[in-house]
């Protein structure tokens, strides 16, 4: 995930795509991968076919892209929490600075009141 989650909106929105991707993308993934793993053992217990380094290279491949990705998932996973707080740390100091202005503005009132 390249782009900072700034707003509550975009916020949400990663977090939809990334749990998304957890469930839907990583099983999908995980489903070829078990199919590129049965069609390897297929090829093993065929004795006219031998097993050459082509044949397991896309196998190795798919392994270490799955690692990657779940590395992936979990860094961007850790960088929308960190990107949560400070959205939430953000709204508690809006709501503060609001309660703060509030306070301020029935102070003046009520000095209004008082002379008036």
């Amino acid at each position: 995930m390249a782009h900072k989650a700034n707003t509550t909106k975009l916020l949400v929105g990663f977090e939809s795509r990334l749990e998304n991707v957890k469930l839907a993308e990583k099983k999908r993934l995980m489903d070829q991968y078990n199919d590129l793993i049965e069609w390897l053992m297929m090829l093993n217990r065929n004795p006219r076919y031998k097993i050459l380094e082509d044949n397991t290279k896309p196998v190795a491949n798919a392994f270490s892209w799955i690692d990657d990705i779940v590395q992936i998932i979990d860094s961007s996973e850790n960088k929308l929490k960190q990107e949560r707080l400070e959205i939430e740390n953000n709204l508690m100091d809006q709501i503060k600075n609001f309660q703060k202005d509030l306070e301020e503005v029935k102070s003046q009132v009520g000095q209004f009141k008082d002379n008036f």
